[in-house]
């Protein structure tokens, strides 16, 4: 096995975001703008009976699901445009502004009707990662 560098590591991880964040000089976005819910394992078995190919993370006592994998399989929003916002077509929980004009207003309407649909869907609720600042 070959030992890598801290340089290596950095490199891979700059090529790995380069290929599925956009560019926010090209299309304004803040990243990844979901938290990933933590559920226990009662509630990893219910929704693993109904999404049998769930992505998740064990993580001590809890379970974290993949908030990108259900907006992507699920509801299907992957790449999904209303108006001047949608999400990422390199990223599911990355939301961008298309052309830079879209407004605080307008953002939160699509981020309503992503939360409002993975609600119905899955019976998550998830928050945003994200902070809005004035």
């Amino acid at each position: 096995m070959k030992n890598v560098t801290v340089k290596e590591i950095s490199d891979l991880v700059t090529k790995v975001r380069s290929e599925k964040l956009p560019d926010h000089k090209v299309f304004p976005n803040s990243g990844s703008f979901f938290k990933n819910p933590k559920i226990s394992f009662a509630q990893l078995k219910k929704l693993q009976k109904k999404f049998p190919n769930l992505v998740f993370f064990e993580e001590k006592t809890q379970y974290k699901i993949a908030t990108a994998w259900f907006i992507e399989h699920i509801l299907k929003m992957k790449g999904m445009k209303k108006e001047n916002f949608g999400t990422a077509k390199t990223h599911a929980l990355v939301i961008v502004n298309h052309d830079g004009k879209g407004d605080a207003k307008e953002l939160n309407k699509f981020v309503k009707l992503i939360t409002q649909k993975m609600k119905k869907e899955t019976g998550l609720v998830i928050e945003q990662e994200v902070n809005f600042v004035e």
